[in-house]
């Protein structure tokens, strides 16, 4: 086999499993990040929080805006497994019967 060809057929499918995993970590950092980003005047949802915690009982405008950032990076992730389980080269091989051993 050529290089490109080891490349395609033996270690990207091989090493698929740690470039999602990096992938999918890096995204759900970027979630909570994004949040924190109200601090130097980004906005979002964490202008919610912020407010929540200035109020004496803002419990109920913190959870408003941990909720959501919560459920995205909790929906965000299992898209991301869908991704991972689709590519993954075992499924691929469990979908033709043919290939079975």
């Amino acid at each position: 086999m050529t290089r490109l060809q080891v490349l395609r057929m033996v270690e990207l499918p091989l090493s698929l499993s740690v470039i999602m995993a990096g992938l999918r970590t890096a995204l759900i950092i970027t979630i909570g990040v994004a949040t924190i980003g109200t601090f130097i005047g980004a906005g979002g949802l964490g202008d919610i929080i912020i407010r929540g915690t200035n109020v004496s009982d803002g419990t109920t405008i913190i959870l408003a805006g941990a909720i959501p950032t919560a459920l995205m990076a909790i929906i965000a992730d299992a898209v991301m497994g869908w991704f991972e389980k689709r590519l993954a080269p075992s499924t691929r091989l469990k979908k033709n019967p043919a290939n079975q051993v």
